[in-house]
């Protein structure tokens, strides 16, 4: 790390090309920021406008019961889904390890 510094300090290019690169990179962040903020705007703005075309209350304990009403439903399914594929898993192994009996 020292090596590094040292290099930098001394040698201007490469401070140069250190300092542009820095500046694309902290670019980059910035974008992705505005755009992560630009979709929750966007998000909030059509949650205000469906409250007031539809003439009724939205509120956040709604969305809060909704959301975890299908990630519950998802863990549901996602625990079935598992144990069929755990099952069928057994069946396949043991029909191929054990000798079948005539």
């Amino acid at each position: 790390m020292e090596n590094l510094i040292e290099t930098l300090s001394n040698e201007p290019i490469y401070l140069a090309i250190a300092v542009v690169f820095s500046i694309i990179i902290l670019l980059g962040v910035l974008k992705k920021l505005l755009k992560i903020v630009l979709v929750f705007s966007a998000l909030f703005i059509l949650w205000i406008a469906y409250s007031i075309w539809s003439g009724k209350e939205v509120s956040l304990d709604d969305i809060k019961e909704n959301l975890q009403s299908g990630v519950e439903s998802v863990k549901k399914s996602t625990s079935e889904a598992t144990e069929k594929m755990k099952d069928s898993t057994i069946k396949n192994i043991e029909e191929k390890i054990l000798p079948k009996k005539d």
